[in-house]
C-alpha cells in the first residue's frame, strides 16, 4: 500500500507540523516568514477558497530580480522583470508600476507554490530522513551568488536604460530651455 503522503498533496495532510518542517527546511533563511504565510494559505484552503493569497514582499518589489534569484525562483525572476515592461505597453502609463505591485503582492504565493513542488516530489520519490532533508534543502533554501548576479544585472540593465534614453531626455531638457546656450 503506498505511502499516504504519496496520494495527498501536502497542503491537505492532517500531518501539518511534517509539512511544516518540510517547508521550514526549504526555506532556509528566514523560514518564519514563509510558514505565516502557508499557514494562511491552508486556513483559506481548509476554509474552501483556493488561489493564490496575496502578501506584500518589500524584498521583491524593491529588488526583485535579485530577490527571486536569491530564493532560486529562476523563472520568477525573469518573469518580475517581463510583467512590468509588458505593462509598460498598456494604455496610461501605469501598466509598468502595476506589474511591479503585482509581482510584489504574489512573489510570497509563488515561492510557496515551489516549496509545495518541492515537498510532493520528495513524497512521491519516497525519500525520508536525511536524503529528504539534503533534496529540500538543495532545492530551495538561498543562493548569495545568484542574488548578487541579479542585483548586478538589474543595475546594468538601469545604466543601460538611462544611457539609451539620455538623448531624449537632454532633447527636452533643451527643448523646455532648461540647457545654457
Amino acid at each position: 500500500m503506498p505511502d499516504l503522503h504519496q496520494r495527498v498533496a501536502p497542503i491537505d495532510r492532517p500531518d501539518q507540523s511534517a509539512v511544516e518542517a518540510d517547508l521550514a527546511i526549504y526555506f532556509g533563511h528566514q523560514a518564519e516568514v514563509y510558514l505565516r504565510h502557508y499557514r494562511r494559505q491552508h486556513g483559506r484552503h481548509r476554509a474552501g477558497r483556493r488561489g493564490p493569497v496575496a502578501a506584500w514582499s518589500w524584498p521583491a518589489f524593491s529588488a526583485s530580480l535579485a530577490w527571486f534569484w536569491y530564493r532560486k525562483l529562476w523563472l520568477g525572476g525573469v518573469l518580475s522583470l517581463a510583467i512590468p515592461m509588458v505593462g509598460e505597453w498598456l494604455p496610461g502609463g501605469w501598466g509598468g508600476v502595476a506589474g511591479y505591485l503585482l509581482v510584489a503582492a504574489l512573489a510570497k504565493d509563488w515561492y510557496l507554490r515551489a516549496a509545495l513542488g518541492s515537498v510532493t516530489e520528495a513524497d512521491a520519490a519516497g525519500l525520508t530522513g536525511p536524503a529528504r532533508h539534503d533534496f529540500l534543502a538543495g532545492r530551495g533554501g538561498t543562493s548569495w551568488p545568484a542574488g548578487l548576479l541579479g542585483g548586478v544585472l538589474v543595475v546594468a540593465l538601469g545604466v543601460a536604460a538611462t544611457v539609451a534614453g539620455l538623448p531624449e531626455i537632454l532633447r527636452q531638457i533643451d527643448d523646455a530651455g532648461l540647457l545654457p546656450p
